[in-house]
């Protein structure tokens, strides 16, 4: 189920009992999550996105194809 609760802005998709939340940035803005987690969209060129997360040391911070990695060799 997709919501469109603002078009401008975000998008919720909810997709079996998960909601994730969907923000469209340009180059030079962020988001703030919980206060102490900011994320920075610092360049965008032809599809190649690169973020700037400042984030407090004990927070952990992996690419998603490695933590999928570490997620599979954990079921092993």
């Amino acid at each position: 189920m997709l919501i469109i609760i603002d078009s401008a802005l975000y998008l919720y998709f909810i997709r079996g009992g998960v909601t994730m939340l969907v923000i469209g940035r340009r180059p030079g803005q962020y988001v703030v999550i919980n206060d102490n987690i900011i994320v920075k969209v610092v360049r965008s060129d032809e599809g190649d996105l690169r973020l700037a997360i400042d984030a407090p040391r004990d927070i952990k911070i992996i690419r998603g194809e490695l933590y999928e990695r570490e997620k599979l060799q954990k079921a092993l």
